[in-house]
């Protein structure tokens, strides 16, 4: 139960992503800035994977969640 949970939480921060960028570029009316914003994305998922390493964590639900929270800091500095 725990690895379709787990999936499903992947899936939305996927959906969550598309759609940030799709609110994005019906906001600036072009395809340059919203790119360059999400530019920033992968690496936060560096920085969320090298943090988990070094610590040992296991990656958890609460973890997820507060990943697709920090992707909308992201692109909230970016867009700032």
């Amino acid at each position: 139960m725990l690895t379709d949970a787990m999936d499903g939480m992947q899936l939305v921060l996927i959906f969550a992503a598309l759609l940030v960028f799709a609110v994005m570029v019906s906001q600036f009316e072009s395809l340059k800035l919203p790119l360059i914003i999400v530019i920033m994305i992968p690496m936060l998922l560096i920085g969320v994977v090298a943090i988990y390493t070094i610590t040992g964590e296991p990656l958890s639900m609460p973890s997820l969640i507060g990943i697709v929270m920090l992707l909308g800091i992201v692109v909230n500095n970016g867009i700032i």
